[in-house]
């Protein structure tokens, strides 16, 4: 399975995910990536992670399937609908993938 995501800084991002038991170049099962995703950055900052500030640095999901889709979509409402935020609105984008720039 393939997943793409943005999540503030990729050094910091890339240790979180390759601590998962099993991974190799980031390689899991969609739910436990995307439970990992929101649990890893603040998902209501918009364009800043930490003091990571600019365009590059805002919370993304890039679904590269209509299930990763849905996934994403579902997941997020459920945090939308937890008290895990409070009042602030999370603004991840989940849209398609496009062209990816290895850094």
């Amino acid at each position: 399975m393939k997943a793409t995501f943005g999540l503030g800084c990729y050094w910091c991002s890339e240790d979180v995910f390759m601590k998962v038991k099993g991974v190799k170049s980031t390689i899991v099962t969609c739910e436990e990536l995307l439970t990992l995703f929101w649990d890893s950055h603040d998902p209501t900052t918009l364009n800043r992670q930490g003091p990571d500030e600019g365009t590059q640095y805002w919370s993304s999901v890039f679904f590269h399937s209509k299930d990763q889709e849905k996934a994403a979509k579902v997941m997020k409402e459920k945090l939308w609908n937890s008290t895990k935020f409070g009042n602030k609105k999370i603004v991840t984008e989940i849209v398609p993938t496009s062209k990816f720039w290895k850094a």
